[in-house]
């Protein structure tokens, strides 16, 4: 398998397990619960939307022309509309309440996730020349 092809493959499993986790049926949450008082859910959509926009900056500097800024941009608005997408479609549905305060936890996430991935990239050891040091930095 190619490293372009295990990318993609991770970049949409990932996409796929965010959706299906935000679409799941739950049990409705006692208002006195430790996870209600905790606001553990808002800590959840961000951590998940900051893993997917790092991903998706990763995979759009490896994977097509763009520029490092380019792509945080391009995973800047792709996480904002499936954020908008998932709220939408909680909103839709019988068993979730749409929240507008999720969809601005994600978009705070995925902007972190973007940031972090632009400030520190992970380096690419396979474009190093075989044979030559790690660089020490």
């Amino acid at each position: 398998m190619t490293r372009k092809s295990r990318d993609t493959i991770v970049l949409l499993a990932y996409v796929a397990f965010m959706n299906a986790l935000f679409m799941a049926p739950v049990d409705d949450i006692e208002g006195s619960s430790w996870m209600t008082r905790l606001h553990v859910d808002k800590v959840v959509h961000g951590v998940l939307f900051f893993v997917c926009a790092w991903l998706l900056v990763r995979w759009g500097r490896r994977h097509t022309r763009l520029g490092r800024l380019p792509a945080v941009f391009l995973a800047l608005a792709l996480c904002a509309g499936c954020a908008a997408g998932t709220e939408q479609m909680q909103r839709l549905s019988s068993f979730h309440v749409a929240d507008w305060l999720d969809f601005i936890v994600d978009v705070i996430g995925a902007l972190a996730g973007a940031v972090a991935a632009f400030l520190f990239p992970l380096r690419d050891r396979s474009r190093r020349p075989s044979g030559s040091p790690p660089d020490a930095a």
